[in-house]
């Protein structure tokens, strides 16, 4: 009898000890699925927060260039006059994004930097005009001017549409240099600045 005993308690080991080795093994794999699928949307998480480059070609560009920020704003002025077809005279040219980026190629960086130097002349009076509008209380003034410089920009806007309409890069470049329109700006900041002393007289007791 205790011979069966025996027999009988080794075999329940065994069975208890399989037993026990696939519920250990069953665990394991769940723990491997489990990572699997944590790695994997942790894969996708990575993925979808990477984040993007929101520049412009031409602004990787610039960046190429080591322009400063105000250089990068003269570009970008350029760009926008050039790329507006509600701007100029019918046959002027009107660029593409794609069309602009490659003049400013075929320019190269120190050809455009020796534009862009010329044209911050105009663009530095713009400024001051536009520091001196928002520097009024009158709203209704202030409206009166902004309107007049949206008109002035509009035609310097014009004349950059024709530079850029020239036959050849040299052409452009040649014309770029060659001009100089802050007083059309100038004007208006004087008038601005002529209101806003206006102003601080009248609030002189």
């Amino acid at each position: 009898m205790d011979i069966y005993n025996c027999i009988y308690n080794n075999k329940l080991k065994i069975i208890m000890m399989i037993i026990i080795l696939f519920l250990l093994n069953s665990c394991n794999f769940k723990d491997k699925d489990l990572c699997k699928r944590v790695q994997c949307e942790h894969g996708k998480g990575d993925v979808i927060k990477k984040p993007k480059d929101s520049r412009t070609p031409v602004q990787i560009l610039l960046d190429g260039f080591n322009f400063s920020d105000e250089y990068k704003e003269a570009v970008l002025y350029i760009q926008k006059a050039l790329t507006d077809p509600n701007v100029g005279a019918p046959n002027d040219k009107t660029y593409t994004d794609a069309e602009f980026y490659d003049l400013l190629v075929n320019l190269g960086k120190d050809r455009l930097e020796n534009c862009v130097k010329v044209i911050l002349l105009t663009l530095r009076v713009r400024k001051g005009a536009v520091d001196a509008i928002e520097s009024l209380k009158d709203q209704a003034k202030k409206d009166e001017l902004n309107t007049d410089l949206a008109a002035i920009d509009a035609d310097y806007f014009g004349f950059l549409k024709l530079i850029g309409s020239g036959d050849t890069v040299d052409q452009i470049y040649g014309m770029m240099i060659n001009h100089d329109d802050g007083d059309k700006f100038e004007s208006i900041k004087d008038t601005a600045h002529n209101a806003f002393l206006g102003e601080m007289r009248q609030r002189v007791p």
